[in-house]
């Protein structure tokens, strides 16, 4: 299974977090499928960080990113934009896309590692939390 990271299921997995259900941290760890993060994911943790909204450093994240064997970036691209959902914010419309396209391209199950209410209840993608 593909699993796709948001940004609090990403950052609460690295600090192991004990805001991070069981089930989720599990999806994450489990090394038999693949942890995709979107670049979006990424970029907001940096923006977390440079602000100090979060006690981590970024670089000490990068490093703890780096020993993830199944973790990969998935970049904004203009290939995601048709896949956009409507309705959303748009960090949570990049990773709805991201799931979708991951789901298009590989025909293997896909589901988003959140919390987030909006994403759970109207994404129509399978939710891991």
């Amino acid at each position: 299974m593909i699993r796709i990271a948001d940004t609090h299921s990403l950052l609460w997995f690295l600090e192991n977090d004990r805001r991070l259900t069981a089930k989720a941290r599990g999806a994450m760890a489990d090394l038999t499928g693949r942890l995709v993060v979107p670049t979006i994911v990424a970029g907001e943790i940096w923006h977390l960080c440079q602000r100090r909204r979060v006690t981590s450093i970024f670089e000490d994240l990068l490093g703890k990113w780096s020993r993830i064997r199944n973790i990969e970036f998935a970049p904004l691209d203009v290939a995601l934009f048709p896949l956009l959902p409507a309705g959303f914010e748009l960090h949570d419309a990049i990773i709805i896309a991201t799931a979708r396209s991951f789901s298009a391209l590989t025909k293997e199950p896909v589901a988003i590692v959140t919390k987030d209410a909006d994403i759970s209840e109207k994404s129509g993608v399978e939710i891991i939390w």
